[in-house]
């Protein structure tokens, strides 16, 4: 009898605990508790604490849909966690100001320097109260998640500067936040709100189709573009967005995600810059490495700078035979013979880029037929106007 008297007491204690369990559990999934913040404008703010493992969002309601919060904590702790693999680190903690209970926070404010507002290099988000509260309606009506603090993380967890920022009109530090929101995003299968007129798909085609559009406009180049800090006419997005698009080249030709998360941890390891010459080599020898490859035709071919010292770092790697808006046919190719080149359709001056971005005009002999100077071995970029060739020259 005492037996069984023990048995029903453990019983009913065991109910009794998971009962509390849930009941402390739903307590604080649900922000029963008040979180003082301090905002980035120095406003001091009451605010209901949803956290996650790595994230705390912090709101002015404690009474948001259970599922709605949770799979908004999840998503921000999975980007959390991306960018944290992708770079090898993660931000400064800002303790007892943005790190909270040892958590990242992303908070729900008035005011803040934007639509959203990140630390760059530490923790802390802020989200203006109607992106806020759109990106939770989005959220529970139609399971899309807006696209600001995925972005914002892309402040938090930038520590390139001195790599990789351009010593003026820089659109490389932006470009990177632009970037890594697709890339934390897809990593994470999370379907995308609209952004501006466009849904989240469109946006991410108008992004990647820049440089296409870059391309085939032979007066676009760098130093009339990202040199400048300037996107391309007639279009929304600017220079930012096409720095991304050149990275979605790379990330869909040159490794995926491997190459993500690998080409930031590069570039940490290079030499800081003295102008920006040095960063945009520091860009090109970081995605070369990352790519396992020589990217100097590829970028030679994108109307990029090349400097000696990406030309020096990089000549042990194999070369890229990856070039972009290849049309046509180019002969002859592999061998060359008695010096001739034949190149169809082209209306164009026709340039010969060597490995280390050496330019020379081809001399025409007539209609499709150029002379060849004598030449090396190696790979060569044939260039006509927005068309380009691959050109192997063999002993």
């Amino acid at each position: 009898m005492k037996d069984i008297l023990c048995d029903a007491l453990r019983t009913s204690m065991r109910f009794i605990f998971t009962v509390l369990a849930v009941f402390f559990t739903h307590t604080i999934a649900s922000g029963q508790y008040p979180q003082r913040y301090i905002s980035f404008e120095g406003d001091t703010l009451e605010l209901f604490s949803y956290q996650g493992e790595k994230t705390m969002i912090l709101s002015n309601r404690a009474d948001h849909d259970s599922l709605t919060i949770s799979k908004w904590v999840s998503a921000m702790d999975g980007a959390y966690n991306y960018y944290a693999e992708c770079t090898g680190r993660q931000p400064i903690f800002y303790t007892d100001v943005t790190y909270l209970n040892g958590r990242s926070t992303i908070a729900r404010v008035d005011k803040t320097c934007g639509a959203a507002c990140g630390y760059i290099g530490w923790t802390g988000i802020e989200i203006m109260n109607s992106f806020f509260d759109r990106f939770y309606d989005d959220l529970y009506s139609k399971g899309e998640y807006g696209q600001e603090p995925f972005y914002e993380f892309g402040r938090n967890f930038w520590f390139y500067s001195d790599a990789l920022e351009y010593t003026e009109d820089d659109p490389i530090v932006t470009g990177y936040a632009v970037f890594m929101r697709f890339m934390a995003m897809d990593h994470l299968k999370l379907k995308g709100a609209k952004f501006w007129s466009w849904t989240f798909d469109e946006f991410r085609n108008e992004v990647r189709g820049l440089m296409n559009t870059y391309l085939a406009d032979s007066t676009y180049t760098w130093e009339t573009t990202l040199g400048k800090g300037m996107g391309l006419r007639n279009t929304q997005l600017g220079a930012t967005d096409l720095f991304a698009s050149f990275c979605f080249y790379l990330f869909d030709n040159h490794g995926g995600h491997e190459w993500v998360k690998n080409v930031w941890k590069e570039a940490e390891s290079l030499p800081k810059k003295q102008n920006t010459q040095d960063a945009v080599d520091n860009f090109i020898i970081a995605s070369s490495r990352a790519a396992n490859q020589n990217l100097i035709p590829l970028f030679t071919s994108w109307r990029w700078p090349i400097g000696q010292s990406a030309i020096n770092a990089l000549s042990g790697l194999p070369l890229s035979v990856s070039i972009p808006n290849q049309s046509g046919h180019i002969y002859p190719n592999p061998h060359v013979s008695q010096g001739i080149l034949s190149i169809p359709n082209t209306h164009s001056q026709v340039h010969l880029i060597d490995i280390c971005g050496n330019k020379q005009t081809l001399i025409p002999q007539s209609n499709g037929i150029y002379a060849l100077p004598a030449l090396r071995s190696g790979i060569y970029i044939v260039q006509s106007g927005s068309t380009v060739w691959k050109l192997l020259i063999q002993d």
